[in-house]
């Protein structure tokens, strides 16, 4: 839902939505958690463990298909990053993402 928000339409939304990173194996209740949210409001929703995972390959997502990151979601993936590491990390990711 995301992506077509942001534009992508098509052969785009298509590969998107059939790409190897962007499907993962997972319980049906976590994907029934997921619904049409987005990737802040998700990521908010899981366990420690698994928030810094599922932020670092929504980004890589994001990045591949080029799509945009708002300084607010910037701002709200490091702030439910865990410790200094997963926010150095998830800065990291997000530096490659335009704006």
């Amino acid at each position: 839902k995301l992506a077509h928000c942001l534009g992508v339409d098509g052969e785009s939304l298509r590969d998107l939505a059939n790409d190897k990173r962007n499907l993962k194996f997972t319980y049906w209740r976590t994907n029934r958690i997921k619904g049409a949210k987005g990737l802040f409001e998700f990521a908010s929703t899981l366990p420690d463990e698994m928030r810094e995972r599922v932020i670092i390959d929504g980004l890589e997502v994001m990045e591949a298909y080029e799509l945009p990151i708002d300084k607010n979601l910037r701002r709200s993936l490091l702030s439910i990053a865990r410790s200094q590491t997963d926010r150095l990390k998830i800065k990291s990711k997000i530096s490659k993402i335009s704006y």
